[in-house]
């Protein structure tokens, strides 16, 4: 598949042939490669950037000296992880419907698209990796789908792809369950993140979480708005707007500008970050994202 293709063609085993180097230097993986910080090392594979509360028997004091930058060296132990993949199922994750699609998928089949991926990606890995679905009108992951390995996930793939990535289907693999987010080290959450109850407990997981956040590229760009139509703000009680407004005042492309810095600002700290994808954002640049470090917000 090309690198400029979009994600709205993401397949579980895309980028499972990526170099093992870029996944035991990426943070995000830090699950399937988990860090042993015993002793130093000379290897230039070992080497990284310091983070905050790293030893500093590690860190490499002649590069410091040459260019002013803080090098650790570390030896690496390979290692499995529990990992949680925490998908969202608000209705707004439906959207758009067939009324509004201009040819786009739903943010749920991207959603479940990308969580399909990197559970492909992470069992390959080695990790003990779950899925679990927070249903409508819920904040948190209630139901565990039952997949045990990544020939279960390629079977799964196949069969919701010729259901149109139906999520009854995708609900009727699963279990109803108590889920303790804590007991994972690390935790994707994929979401539209609309529902404030989300971004909420999102906020107050103790562990290491990775927001995906999945909007409709008829979100990110309104071009496609007609000007003679009205629209609606569910969010301040049915505000209503007239389409012209939309474009020509510039308001909406602010107001999202603000939310997503917003959301960035909340969900991006030294236990986590945050990454905004659409149907439209391409293969290369979701992949080259798995393997960026933590920003620390």
């Amino acid at each position: 598949m090309k690198e400029d293709s979009y994600i709205s063609e993401l397949v579980p085993t895309i980028g499972a042939e990526l170099d093992i180097e870029q996944f035991i230097m990426s943070q995000r993986y830090l699950g399937s490669f988990q860090l042993r910080l015993k002793r130093a090392s000379r290897l230039p594979a070992y080497s990284r950037q310091y983070i905050k509360g790293d030893p500093v028997h590690l860190i490499d004091w002649k590069a410091y000296a040459r260019n002013d930058q803080l090098i650790v060296r570390e030896e690496r132990d390979e290692a499995s992880s529990r990992i949680a993949i925490w998908l969202d199922l608000s209705d707004t994750m439906l959207w758009p419907d067939s009324s509004h699609s201009l040819g786009r998928i739903t943010k749920w089949e991207q959603s479940l698209r990308i969580a399909l991926h990197l559970l492909f990606l992470h069992y390959k890995k080695g990790d003990r990796v779950q899925l679990f679905v927070a249903p409508p009108a819920k904040s948190k992951p209630q139901v565990r789908i039952l997949i045990d390995n990544s020939q279960d996930v390629l079977a799964l793939y196949d069969e919701l792809q010729r259901a149109s990535f139906d999520a009854d289907l995708l609900l009727s693999h699963g279990l109803h369950v108590d889920v303790d987010l804590d007991r994972y080290q690390m935790v994707y959450l994929i979401s539209d993140l609309l529902n404030s109850k989300v971004v909420k407990a999102a906020e107050n997981l103790p562990t290491l979480t990775r927001v995906f956040h999945v909007l409709s590229s008829l979100e990110v760009d309104i071009t496609w708005v007609e000007k003679s139509y009205c629209y609606y703000d569910e969010s301040s009680g049915r505000k209503e707007f007239l389409g012209s407004t939309l474009k020509e005042s510039k308001s909406y492309p602010r107001a999202l500008e603000k939310w997503l810095k917003k959301l960035n600002k909340r969900l991006s700290h030294d236990s986590g970050d945050y990454h905004l994808f659409t149907d439209h954002t391409t293969m290369h640049q979701y992949l080259t994202s798995l393997t960026l470090p933590i920003i620390e917000g």
